[in-house]
């Protein structure tokens, strides 16, 4: 966690709330990073003994690759977790509008990666 130096001078009530509030967001940020780490390793059980195929395993691999830490989180939590939007802005200290649109960009980035990825081999029909 952060720690800040506070200056010997006074400071008023919103300043110390201010600070309060940007340690405690910091504070969800790391655990945010945790549930995602634990969500990725249960996530990765799944799906070593689901019936998945080695190409399908590896298309989600791919796909998830390609997004940012944050945009990877905020997706697993939504899509994997199945936690509601306004569930993610609140635990992130977010606004909903922004979980909005990191989920459009990271759905974008999935499809894109997934299309255009090595391990998809057209059909044998």
């Amino acid at each position: 966690m952060i720690q800040l130096e506070i200056p010997d001078i006074p400071l008023s009530l919103n300043q110390l709330r201010n600070i309060h509030h940007y340690q405690w967001n910091q504070m969800k940020r790391e655990w945010a990073g945790l549930i995602s780490l634990v969500a990725s390793l249960d996530e990765a059980d799944r799906l070593s003994s689901s019936r998945l195929t080695w190409s399908d395993k590896e298309r989600i691999k791919e796909g998830l690759s390609g997004l940012t830490d944050l945009e990877r989180d905020v997706y697993l939590m939504a899509r994997g977790r199945c936690l509601s939007r306004e569930q993610i802005a609140s635990f992130l200290g977010v606004s909903k509008g922004t979980i909005n649109k990191m989920l459009t960009r990271a759905d974008e980035k999935v499809a894109h990666r997934s299309q255009t990825s090595l391990f998809c081999l057209p059909n044998a029909n």
